[in-house]
């Protein structure tokens, strides 16, 4: 199209040059709107065709995408032949290595496992170019198979499983995660491992869960070769019945490991029989579905055969298996096939075949692991190539994260300490002034009652005046038949008497600071009993004995706080000279008379004493 073209557009030139020289200027403008006219047509039609390979394209990779998800590898080869083609055609590097993966994953399951990897390499190389996970995830996905079928290395085929369950869980592909799960249960059943239970249950679980008949019937069958290895015949049995009423349904391919299977448990039990006849029905299924699990269906066969001591007809199944494991490119079972081999023709007292035999079941087996060697060494120096740079590049990314993340840390801690800092001052400054309110009300409250005991003379007059005029009420009432009244000032008269008389011993005194001094001693100082000594106090202030003794020491203690000689004075030692037991009885009696603990009442006065505040 390119060259046509081209060829086209030099031919217009020169017509145009030679027919502007031999005619006139109107006729070579026409010329110049037909080239122009015929150029735009088959840029048009160049476009429109792009149109339809883009939509076919597409047609094609959903269409082979349905076939993949249900397995059918059959159908799926002619699609993706033709998305190849058109992908050559159309230069779509998508249908490219769409066409290359579905062409891969065909080989892979039929007949020529080699075939594919070419396939699935350049897929890989195409659509790492385009950055595509999706495909990247399904492609690592298919190598583990490859691995696990035809290389024979369980090893590097968990690497990819791994790596494609990595990149699924990334995308949140729950359907490939699934499939990955019943990829990794078949790599536990070729090395014969139980372990894969978990993935299994995984698969089948996931495969009702997301509406999956393919997977949950897959899965199902799993579980009954999974519980077979470990053992556990009446859970293999249950999953065996489950999966054969769902593959006869709808996915008939499984039906051959379901029937493979079904003859082992038969073997187990002796049952010869029937382990033929449904080795037989292996064969058959899996010869039309699925070629590379054929080996396993002849070797199983021939063990019923060499059960029996068939040894002939053994030895014929064991053939076959041979020829499936080269035609099917599965080198996984050649091991076993050449041991029961060489058993054969040792019951059959051919020791040299025998012998040879063996040899080449050693053989098999160390080319299998030295295949898996070669490829662990060289995928593990890929692997360790690949984790350096990602190394390289998540450590950067790692600190420049860190970084970040301690900047912004940093600045929040800041913020956060300064707020705290302002709070903290604050709410020392309130609290400071709250005490220095408290210190200065209680500095007011003294001074009156040193104002007041001055005055005392005059005070003891004036009650002896009202005590007068009492009496004179309580005769007057005597008139009128209340003898109550009358005992009623006497009383009060008595407390007032006690009362004063206790409050003169404490202040002359200071009998209160004496831990010594008992209540009885008092009560026989002034002449009276505890009762009356009670009364008195509880009228007067409110409060019994202890509360009383402990305000007079209170008010003792505030006043040497409050005494700018004595700052330096120890509060245990006060506490002990003012007779309080211990410091804590000290602190509670006097936060609870003041509102602050004593050590908070002398900041407050050196704090009043600095800034010469006047109490």
């Amino acid at each position: 199209m390119w060259i046509i073209k081209k060829i086209m557009y030099f031919c217009g030139n020169f017509m145009t040059t030679y027919i502007m020289r031999q005619f006139s200027h109107y006729i070579s403008l026409l010329l110049f709107i037909l080239v122009a006219s015929l150029y735009s047509a088959m840029d048009l039609h160049a476009a429109g065709g792009s149109e339809a390979y883009a939509k076919r394209i597409k047609e094609l990779i959903k269409e082979c995408s349905k076939l993949s998800k249900q397995f059918n590898y059959i159908e799926i080869e002619k699609p993706a032949y033709e998305l190849l083609d058109l992908g050559k055609k159309a230069h779509s590097e998508i249908a490219e290595y769409y066409g290359n993966l579905y062409l891969g994953q065909v080989y892979l399951v039929r007949n020529d496992g080699q075939k594919s990897l070419p396939y699935f390499k350049r897929a890989l190389s195409l659509a790492e170019r385009n950055q595509d996970e999706p495909v990247i995830c399904a492609l690592y996905n298919c190598l583990g198979v490859y691995e696990a079928s035809v290389n024979v290395n369980p090893y590097l085929a968990q690497y990819y499983f791994l790596k494609s369950q990595e990149l699924a869980k990334k995308s949140k592909n729950k359907r490939q995660e699934i499939v990955l799960n019943v990829n990794l249960a078949e790599l536990a059943i070729n090395r014969k491992d139980p372990g894969g239970l978990i993935y299994a249950l995984q698969g089948y679980e996931g495969g009702i869960k997301n509406d999956m008949p393919e997977i949950r019937n897959n899965s199902a069958v799993q579980l009954a070769i999974l519980y077979h290895l470990q053992g556990n015949n009446d859970e293999s049995l249950k999953y065996y019945d489950m999966a054969l009423e769902l593959c006869e349904k709808d996915d008939t391919k499984l039906l051959g490991q379901l029937y493979k299977l079904r003859s082992e448990l038969y073997l187990d039990s002796k049952n010869y029989t029937e382990a033929k006849n449904f080795a037989l029905l292996a064969i058959k299924y899996l010869t039309d579905n699925l070629v590379t699990e054929l080996p396993s269906a002849y070797l199983q066969l021939a063990k019923v055969e060499y059960a029996q001591c068939n040894y002939a007809l053994a030895e014929d199944a064991l053939r076959l298996a041979i020829d499936a494991s080269n035609s099917s490119s599965s080198r996984i079972h050649m091991p076993e096939i050449y041991t029961l081999l060489a058993n054969v023709c040792n019951a059959r007292e051919n020791t040299t075949m025998a012998f040879d035999y063996m040899q080449k079941a050693k053989e098999s087996s160390d080319s299998i692991n030295q295949i898996a060697q070669q490829q662990m060494q060289m995928q593990r120096d890929i692997m360790l190539e690949n984790a350096d740079k990602e190394m390289t590049v998540a450590t950067t990314q790692l600190s420049i994260k860190y970084l970040k993340r301690v900047i912004i840390i940093m600045a929040v801690s800041m913020l956060v300490l300064a707020i705290l800092i302002f709070v903290l001052i604050r709410n020392y400054k309130r609290i400071q002034k709250l005490y220095d309110s408290i210190v200065i009300k209680n500095q007011r409250l003294m001074k009156a009652e040193d104002r007041l005991s001055k005055l005392t003379p005059t005070v003891e007059e004036v009650s002896e005046a009202a005590v007068k005029i009492e009496n004179e009420i309580s005769d007057s009432s005597i008139a009128f038949g209340s003898d109550s009244g009358k005992e009623s000032s006497n009383l009060s008269e008595k407390n007032e008497n006690i009362f004063r008389e206790a409050c003169r011993i404490m202040r002359e005194e200071r009998l209160y600071a004496d831990s010594t001094f008992t209540r009885e001693q008092l009560v026989e100082r002034l002449g009276t009993n505890r009762t009356y000594l009670a009364q008195a106090i509880q009228q007067h202030t409110g409060r019994n004995y202890t509360q009383w003794i402990n305000s007079w020491r209170i008010k003792e203690a505030m006043r040497i706080l409050s005494d700018k000689t004595k700052l330096d004075y120890p509060l245990k030692q006060l506490s002990i000279d003012l007779g309080f037991g211990t410091i804590a009885t000290f602190y509670k009696c006097f936060q609870a008379e003041t509102g602050i603990t004593p050590s908070n009442y002398r900041k407050s006065m050196k704090h009043l004493s600095e800034e010469g505040v006047n109490s």
